[in-house]
């Protein structure tokens, strides 16, 4: 089975935005936003996913979320 991962550490890097920023922008806890940019955990709620992206003004999911399917 492949593997879902947040990347979102990836497109604050490539936008100069920091964690703080990002949460600041979003009313969405630091701690939140930390656990997302270290894809800690198990699952991610949508309307988090929503917010981060009217934030960083990006319509395209893959900016956030990759799909690594496994190597075969």
């Amino acid at each position: 089975m492949g593997k879902i991962r947040v990347v979102l550490r990836d497109t604050l890097n490539e936008l100069g935005m920091t964690q703080k920023e990002l949460a600041q922008r979003t009313q969405i806890r630091e701690s939140t936003i930390s656990l997302l940019t270290r894809d800690a955990g198990s699952s991610v709620n949508k309307e988090i996913l929503a917010r981060v992206m009217d934030a960083l003004e990006i319509d395209d999911i893959r900016k956030i979320i990759k799909y690594e399917p496994d190597e075969k």
